[in-house]
């Protein structure tokens, strides 16, 4: 077994992620801007958020080879899947009374 910090990966700044993986509260301090609107335990929903947003940007092809009819289907279809994840999870904290979950 490794320490936190020591040289795992070579020269390539690998230790430095292991031992952010290893420390949560280092992992806050350093990271924390990234995940301090969501819910403890909803650190995952900002790749959610990427997923959702690179399954639009794919979805442009099928926009423009079927035309803005089915691309309109498409895109209104992976928003509402991604508004159901969204119920479903409530990934944002409840401060403000809950804006972020209501405003998304």
């Amino acid at each position: 077994e490794h320490q936190p910090g020591e040289l795992v990966a070579g020269p390539w700044g690998f230790s430095r992620m292991i031992s952010l993986i290893e420390d949560p509260d280092r992992r806050f301090r350093k990271l924390g801007f990234l995940v301090d609107g969501y819910e403890h335990g909803m650190d995952h929903w900002e790749g959610v958020q990427l997923c959702r947003n690179a399954t639009l940007v794919l979805g442009t092809p099928v926009r423009l080879n079927f035309g803005p009819l089915v691309g309109s289907v498409y895109y209104m279809v992976v928003c509402v899947f991604f508004f159901g994840l969204h119920c479903s999870f409530r990934p944002f904290d409840n401060r403000g009374f809950f804006v972020l979950d209501n405003f998304e």
